[in-house]
């Protein structure tokens, strides 16, 4: 079953618009300096917090800036306000203190509002769209084993992508959103937001994508020119490998990010500005769902190393760039991978 063409059209993207602002530096002010004196937060809390206050991402902030290209779906509509709603409250906890248990890998921590969150997410999706399926990272084993949802519109979710930053209190952390159409096997909406830089990426297929109400287009950049962002897996089986690819790349004079958000990267590397481009060695659906629209929609590339197109339900490779320079990358990538070429995990012997 498809989403019914009439769910398409006739909606306005004016009544969904979106807007940038600075991040608030009264709340930076008013935020106790010392841990003991944070107060830990529940979702009721937030909740409570979150009424009578302007979102992050509320126009009402600063005024409307109106989308007059194009009319999203109602869909779309949805996961935006939904979408807006969870930055809100992620951006009002931030710094306080608050659980985390620790997953399986290096430096992978799930905290209590990834769960609440994510089950907002379900919940406020649900109430409008009842007879669609989730894909979540929160909804999967420990051994890492998620069952694909019989639904004819599966939402794959991940609610805090970047989650050791917004423990530490670093601002780059984001939610993303994918709406995937099981008939047509691919994904039709996508949103990404980042709260703490009132940044919200919004896409569906065939009608481009758009950074707070603005057009995006991926960047023209050369190899040589580029800023391309990485990061290392979870595996530590896998990190001698990236680590060298990293080095082979490094060596080239090609410059590496790191900035701890796979999702943030995807939603950078569709405006053409911050960056050019990005790859990873293990990424989940949920990681790459929503951003794999955005590059297509804003004209870039994405697929995994063998340049093969990704599967929104498998675990793969993955790398996104404007187009102009990813077959150059995902062979150079594939070279210094290689074992051939693989990093020494002890010192040689003398």
């Amino acid at each position: 079953m498809r989403i019914p063409p009439s769910s398409f059209e006739g909606v306005s993207m004016a009544s969904a618009t979106t807007v940038v602002n600075e991040f608030s530096t009264t709340q930076v002010a008013s935020r106790p300096d010392s841990p003991t004196e944070r107060k830990t937060k529940s979702a009721e809390d937030v909740l409570q917090m979150s009424k009578g206050s302007a979102s992050p991402l509320d126009p009402s902030r600063v005024g409307q800036i109106p989308y007059s290209e194009v009319s999203f779906s109602e869909l779309t509509l949805h996961l935006i306000d939904v979408a807006e709603e969870v930055a809100s409250r992620l951006k009002s906890v931030v710094g306080t203190v608050f659980g985390a248990e620790e997953k399986p890998g290096v430096e992978n921590i799930v905290t209590q509002y990834d769960k609440e969150m994510d089950q907002l997410i379900r919940d406020r999706i649900s109430a409008q769209f009842p007879n669609y399926g989730f894909l979540t990272e929160e909804s999967t084993t420990e051994e890492g084993v998620f069952t694909i949802p019989d639904a004819p519109i599966v939402v794959i979710v991940d609610p805090i992508d970047g989650t050791t930053n917004f423990k530490r209190n670093i601002g780059n952390f984001s939610v993303s959103i994918a709406a995937y159409d099981t008939e047509a096997e691919q994904v039709v909406s996508a949103v990404i937001a980042v709260p703490m830089l009132a940044e919200l990426t919004v896409a569906e297929r065939g009608k481009g994508v758009y950074l707070n109400g603005k057009r995006i287009h991926v960047s023209d950049k050369k190899l040589e020119k580029a800023l391309i962002a990485t990061g290392f897996p979870y595996d530590k089986k896998r990190i001698p490998q990236c680590a060298n690819i990293h080095a082979g790349l490094t060596k080239e004079f090609i410059s590496l990010r790191d900035y701890g958000s796979q999702v943030t990267h995807f939603s950078w590397v569709a405006s053409g500005e911050k960056l050019d481009g990005q790859f990873h060695g293990e990424l989940q659906p949920w990681d790459f769902a929503a951003g794999s629209l955005l590059i297509e929609e804003a004209g870039g590339r994405i697929t995994d190393w063998d340049g093969e197109p990704l599967d929104m339900f498998k675990a793969s490779t993955v790398a996104a760039t404007n187009g102009v320079f990813h077959d150059t990358l995902i062979r150079k990538i594939r070279e210094y991978g290689s074992p051939s070429n693989r990093v020494r995990s002890t010192p040689p012997e003398k």
